[in-house]
C-alpha cells in the first residue's frame, strides 16, 4: 500500500492496520481532533521513531505515539521501515 492509501484508509475508513514490527496504526481522537496513532512502541523505539518524525504526547501518565496528519512524509518514512502487514480484520479471522 502507499502511504496515500494507508493515510486514506485509516484517516477516512477507520481501518486499523497491522505493521511489521509488532505495531498498528490507527486513528485516535484526542482533544476533539483526529490523529494517526502509532500503538505498540515500546520506550527502547521512541528515539528511532521521533528521528522518522513521529511526536509523543503523554496522556493520563502514558507515553502515547503519533504521526503528524499535516502531510505524508512522515507516515512514508515510518511505512519504509515498518511496512504494512495486515488488516485487524484479516488477523481476526
Amino acid at each position: 500500500m502507499t502511504s496515500d492509501e494507508v493515510f486514506a484508509a485509516v484517516m477516512e475508513v477507520r481501518t486499523t492496520l497491522s505493521l511489521l514490527g509488532g505495531y498498528q496504526l490507527r486513528r485516535s481522537l484526542v482533544m476533539g481532533q483526529p490523529r494517526l496513532e502509532l500503538i505498540g512502541a515500546s520506550g527502547a523505539a521512541l528515539p528511532a521513531l521521533k528521528a522518522l518524525g513521529c511526536l509523543t504526547e503523554v496522556i493520563l501518565w502514558k507515553t502515547r505515539v503519533f504521526i503528524p496528519v499535516d502531510g505524508i512524509d512522515a507516515l512514508a518514512r515510518v511505512l519504509a521501515e515498518h511496512s504494512v502487514g495486515a488488516t485487524a480484520a484479516d488477523v481476526a479471522a
